[in-house]
């Protein structure tokens, strides 16, 4: 049941919500997969910060939080730390990366990366790293390259590979495996040209999901009972168990 109300959830957002209304743009949305042990829960929220305000003035952000399929994925990574004492109080100087990757969270698969260099110091660690963070500069046009041409990649690799992510629906579909087929599909983003026949896909295999379903019930609850229910009499009950669905 849990793997049938994924399934819904995800084709309601691919049919029912324009999740990707940017300009007709592939969106994205923050996801800090990996925090490091160098970063508290202050610097992690100002990460996030700072990418969410880059994605933003890009105009490559998502509508809905509820349909968010590609993320762009920070980490910072030290290679180099180092308390020097002048002192009053010491002084910690840190220096490393910030590593940018763009993921689709369904299937896993990554379009692009990018990293820059960033370096800090302050009194405690976590201040050094502040500091760090706070030198992200958002506006730097090598944050932008990067947005743009991460879309430009998702949109031309789910064109070029369009053909066999139906090829393997329709094999799900023909073995009555509704549910696998609309996971396959639903990792095509809607700016793809050539959508139509994937929404249209989904759609024939939701309905053939909630049909089949219906008929399970019915075969169970009618299962060792006298008499027999007639063609009408069943069509009647397959469309009242299918407003259940909706």
């Amino acid at each position: 049941m849990k793997i049938r109300y994924f399934i819904y959830t995800v084709f309601i957002c691919m049919l029912s919500i324009n999740c990707f209304a940017q300009s007709s743009r592939i969106g994205f949305s923050t996801w800090v997969r990996n925090i490091s042990d160098c970063m508290d829960e202050a610097n992690t929220r100002l990460l996030v910060s700072k990418v969410d305000q880059m994605i933003a003035r890009n105009c490559a952000g998502v509508t809905t939080a509820s349909c968010v399929m590609f993320s762009i994925c920070p980490e910072v990574i030290i290679s180099h730390e180092n308390v020097v004492q002048t002192g009053a109080r010491n002084v910690y100087v840190k220096k490393g990366e910030l590593s940018l990757s763009v993921i689709n969270r369904v299937d896993g698969s990554q379009f692009s990366a990018m990293s820059i260099a960033l370096e800090g110091n302050g009194t405690t660690e976590s201040q050094a790293m502040r500091a760090m963070l706070s030198r992200i500069n958002i506006a730097d046009t090598r944050f932008t390259h990067f947005i743009r041409g991460s879309q430009e990649r998702i949109v031309a690799y789910y064109a070029e590979t369009l053909p066999a992510f139906i090829t393997k629906a329709e094999m799900y579909a023909s073995r009555k495996q509704y549910e696998e087929a609309i996971l396959v599909l639903s990792v095509i983003p809607e700016t793809v040209d050539g959508y139509e026949k994937v929404a249209s896909l989904m759609d024939k295999y939701h309905h053939n999901e909630l049909d089949a379903s219906a008929q399970e019930r019915i075969e169970t609850a009618t299962s060792g009972c006298a008499g027999s229910v007639d063609i009408k009499e069943k069509e009647s009950l397959i469309e009242r168990i299918r407003t259940l669905f909706k």
